[in-house]
């Protein structure tokens, strides 16, 4: 998954599930040096498989929809 983050796109391996969420997060935190306790404000875009049009998916129960 590629996150963009001021200015800047940086490519993390993603799985599924609340596992998959974990490690997501645990190492944004870890690429942009934010603290263990510090909440994330996630929006993910992606495509819809069907039609191609571009979706905004926000927040943690976004994750697996935009990682399938």
């Amino acid at each position: 998954m590629n996150v963009n983050f001021d200015g800047r796109t940086y490519s993390f391996q993603v799985a599924t599930g609340p596992d998959g969420y974990g490690r997501f997060t645990e190492a944004i935190r870890r690429a942009f040096r934010l603290p263990d306790d510090s909440e994330l404000n996630i929006t993910f875009t992606c495509d819809e498989p069907s039609t191609g049009a571009l979706l905004t998916l926000q927040g943690a129960g976004a994750y697996d929809a935009a990682v399938h």
